[in-house]
Order: structure tokens, then sequence, then C-alpha cells
């Protein structure tokens, strides 16, 4: 029972030296993010999901064609959805363009419209569509065509507008700011705005429309609403700045993960690129700086055990050379 409680109070003073781990950060940790987060890391270390397969969607495109259904908007809503899928957004647009008086209400028409100019480039046309299609249907794709009117939105400012912004407005703020988890959650956490009203982070710039209807910064969807524009956009840097903070937002953040998401906007032309290598210096001071926070502890409770472990056996050496002297003398005299 002894042996066992000297066990037991050993393994407690070694518990911290163990649970500092979970705060490391090596070449360990990024793997290890990875395998928490393996659809964002794919996404940013660009491993996306590879693109559907052209057979099934050539063998949709005939089979429609064989049976027309002209006065059906779903008919000419798959055809040109085959059409998009396929790499082919010009033949959508040409599909879908004489149809809006036709079906100047139909969800699908506006949507795949909206996103065939986005293909394309053409953002003020698509943000026009895909605020209609929201009229249309305010829970467009499970929620999520919210985000795609904010990165269209953004898309269609100026240049000094997109430096100075991120898409989901909400987490915007100056290029001169520098990267810390403070400056985050204030960015996160700004008050509604009243319609037509100043952002009083940015008086001069007007911020976008979608702000006055929703707040994406604090919509239970806005991981995987960022997620679902960048799998859609894997070579719009604004998508990969947002995954750089879904990755810090987390309770847990995956700051390497953070890391290579910047790096990728900035790799793709990112217009915020200088504020961009200002955050990737501030997360890596901030790893390097828990880095020997964590190897200081280690060593730390890595010496106290060391010491209990052997103060026990000395205390344990002494106990047993001196049991049997203890036995062996004579019995004490009674009065």
């Amino acid at each position: 029972m002894r042996s066992r409680k000297s066990i037991l109070v050993l393994a407690l003073i070694a518990l911290p030296a163990i649970n500092l781990f979970a705060c490391l950060w090596d070449s360990d940790t990024l793997g290890q993010e990875k395998r928490a987060s393996p659809e964002l890391a794919a996404v940013i270390l660009g491993n996306p999901p590879p693109p559907p397969d052209p057979r099934p969607l050539h063998e949709r495109i005939a089979k429609l064609k064989a049976a027309t259904r002209e006065d059906d908007p779903a008919w000419w809503n798959d055809l040109a959805g085959a059409h998009v899928r396929l790499g082919n957004p010009a033949e959508a647009v040409r599909l879908l363009e004489p149809l809006l008086a036709k079906f100047p209400n139909d969800y699908g028409v506006h949507a795949n419209l909206g996103t065939a100019y986005h293909l394309l480039g053409r953002y003020a046309d698509a943000e026009r569509h895909i605020a209609r299609d929201l009229e249309i249907n305010p829970a467009a794709h499970f929620g999520l065509e919210r985000y795609h009117l904010a990165l269209l939105q953004y898309l269609i400012r100026d240049e000094e507008y997109r430096k100075a912004h991120l898409f989901v407005d909400e987490f915007s703020y100056r290029v001169a700011a520098r990267w810390s988890h403070g400056a985050f959650s204030q960015s996160m956490h700004r008050g509604p705005l009243t319609e037509g009203g100043a952002d009083e982070f940015f008086p001069d710039t007007k911020p976008p429309a979608y702000r006055h209807k929703w707040n994406l910064a604090e919509d239970p969807k806005f991981a995987e609403g960022i997620l679902y524009l960048a799998l859609l956009n894997p070579k719009e840097p604004a998508c990969f700045v947002m995954l750089g903070i879904v990755c810090l937002r987390k309770s847990n953040a995956d700051l390497n993960l953070a890391i290579a998401a910047f790096r990728r906007a900035i790799q793709l032309g990112s217009p915020q690129s200088e504020m961009l290598e200002k955050w990737v210096v501030g997360i890596e001071e901030h790893i390097s700086k828990a880095r020997k926070y964590n190897r200081s502890g280690m060593e730390f409770w890595l010496t106290i055990s060391v010491g209990v472990a052997l103060a026990a056996l000395v205390i344990k050496a002494i106990r047993l050379w001196w049991a049997p002297t203890i036995s062996s003398m004579p019995p004490s005299n009674q009065a």
C-alpha cells in the first residue's frame, strides 16, 4: 500500500510537466492541427477535393436536351448548373440571361447566373443577382449564400477599401493594426449598424450592405460559410485571409494553419500582403515565446520530479538499512 501511495504522489508531481505538452508548438503541431481540422487543413494547404467526374455531367446534359421542358425553370437550372460544374460559366450565362424576363422570381435562375458571373470576374453583375436570390430566399444554400454576397460586396469595392477591410467586414480594421488576440476580439464583437449609418471604426468608408441585415461574425455557421466560399474560390486571396481568421478564432487556435492561410493569401497576391506579413510575424513571435515558456516549464517540473524521486529512493534506502538495526536491538527494560 505504501509503495502505491508513493507512485501516486510521484505521478501527481509529474502531471504538470505532462500537461505542458498540450501547449507545445513544434514540428508535430501542424500535423496535430491537420488531424483536428482536416477540412480547413485540406483547403489551406492546397489539397481540396478533386473536381467532379465530367462524364455524368455530360450525360445529364444529353438527357436534358433529349427531353426539353423549356417552360420549367428547374430544367434550365439543371442544364446551366451542369455547364458551370464543367467549368463553362459562359455557356450558363448564355442560357440563363434570356430567362430573366420569363422567370423573374425564380431563385435558381438568379443564383446560377450570379455564380456564373462571379466565375467570369463580373462581380457587380454577380452581386446584383446573388442579392436578388437572397431576397427571394433569405435562407438560400442552407444559410451560406449570405457569405457569397459578403464576398461580392467586398470585391466590387475599390482597391483602397479592399486593402483596409476583410470580406467579412465585422473583422475589418486598419492595415497598420498589429496582430493580437485583443485586436481580433474587439473586431469580433462590434455592435449592429443602423440603416445607412457610418462605421465608427471606418468613418471614411461606408460598410457593405449585408451588415444592415446580418452579423456574420456571430453566425453559428461562420466557419462553415468561410470554408464554403474558399472551396468555390480556391484562387481568391480574400477567402484565405478569412480562413486564417477562422483558425485564430477557434477556442484552441490553430496557429500554424493560420500562418499557412495568410501565406497562401500573400502568394495569391492579396492587397493586404503588408498587413498579413505583420500578422505572420506576430504569430511566429507568439509561438516562439510559448515554446520557450514550455521548455523552461518542462525543465522546472522535470527537475522537481527527479528530485522528489531521488529523495523517495534515499528515504526508502535509509528505511531498509535502518529496519534490521531496529529489529536486532534488545527490548528496553520496563520499569
